[in-house]
């Protein structure tokens, strides 16, 4: 009965905390709405986004067209609404891919000396690039579309999460319980999945909101270069890209998919440093 109660109170204590951490609670809730957004885009869109209507091209805003159109008629609610979908499975994959991959080289580059130093000069020169350019040309070499985006961004960003994980994993390594079970013949798997691993969770999932965010940014940066995802496919970076040679005809082309793409970026770093707080006792101190 009062170990009932003590998890009752450890459960009240847990919702109360997550419930006045104000920064994780709005990021929270802003990427919920665009995931919603995302997932459901067909039935929102009131418009095909591909359907091009001349006579109604750059109208501005009102009853039939919420956001107004684009320079060939279509309908720019529609077209964003799409682009939400495009953005977000974009920088969700580019996340969960660069978290796996960051993940096992980071405990690997902790745990074996030798391949320490093979691994981490990979990393550092694909860290010597600058993220941006670094994607373009791997964007160059595959050609344009949604899944190059995503294999390129993950490669940009995979060595970022290894040197996170890996300077984490290497203060675990030194802990005394981890002698011990060496000592005791634990194997070297058991030793990083099992006790390793979970204890670099709390920087993992920080670097997953963080480069969820970087791979949005870069995507629309991408698309707005033109070496992204390829026109007529709505992304918020070719949405800019097309608005920006008609912004003083029609200024929600720009205005409005950059307000997406910064309510996005922000709601994920403040998910990001309201979950630092939540995980990490010295954050929270």
């Amino acid at each position: 009965h009062s170990l009932n109660q003590m998890l009752k109170a450890r459960r009240k204590l847990a919702v109360r905390r997550i419930l006045n951490n104000h920064a994780l609670m709005f990021g929270m809730v802003i990427m919920i709405l665009f995931g919603v957004i995302a997932v459901f885009a067909p039935v929102i869109a009131t418009h095909d986004p591909y359907a091009i209507d001349a006579a109604s091209r750059l109208k501005p805003p009102s009853a039939d067209h919420l956001f107004g159109t684009d320079k060939l008629g279509r309908d720019l609610f529609s077209r964003v609404i799409y682009g939400t979908q495009s953005s977000m499975i974009v920088g969700f994959s580019v996340a969960v891919l660069s978290s796996v991959f960051g993940l096992v080289i980071g405990l690997y580059s902790a745990y074996y000396g030798k391949l320490d130093h093979v691994l981490m000069r990979i990393v550092d020169g694909l860290m010597a690039f600058p993220a941006i350019l670094l994607a373009i040309a791997i964007m160059a070499a595959m050609g344009q579309n949604i899944f190059n985006v995503t294999v390129a961004l993950s490669i940009v960003n995979t060595p970022v999460v290894a040197r996170v994980i890996r300077s984490t994993a290497l203060v675990i390594k030194e802990q005394t319980y981890i002698e011990a079970l060496r000592a005791l013949g634990a194997s070297s798997q058991r030793i990083i999945w099992r006790h390793m691993a979970p204890n670099t969770v709390s920087q993992l999932v920080v670097q997953f909101t963080y480069v969820f965010a970087i791979a949005i940014i870069i995507e629309a940066s991408l698309s707005f270069l033109g070496v992204g995802i390829p026109a007529p496919e709505p992304s918020w970076g070719n949405i800019i890209y097309e608005g920006k040679e008609v912004i003083y005809q029609s200024w929600s082309m720009t205005v409005i998919p950059g307000i997406f793409i910064v309510l996005s970026v922000l709601a994920l770093n403040l998910f990001g440093d309201g979950l630092r707080d939540l995980l990490d006792p010295h954050a929270r101190k």
